[in-house]
């Protein structure tokens, strides 16, 4: 039901123990957790591209500097 991304250091190239990211598989879920909000398209198309890049069998990580 949840993913969790973790968060890539660039400069120093290695992932970081903290300050990972989760998305919900379920927008439905999503909403009855955070609330739902007309101004909160920037967070839905992140889930979306995240799961089509899942699908595609990309490896994804949140980059940091």
């Amino acid at each position: 039901m949840i993913h969790e991304v973790r968060r890539f250091d660039i400069q120093g190239k290695r992932y970081l123990e903290l300050c990972g990211k989760h998305y919900m598989n379920d927008l439905c879920l999503r909403h009855g957790f955070a609330g739902f909000t007309d101004r909160d398209t920037s967070g839905i198309l992140e889930i979306v591209v995240y799961f089509e890049l899942l699908a595609r069998r990309f490896k994804i990580s949140i980059g940091s500097l």
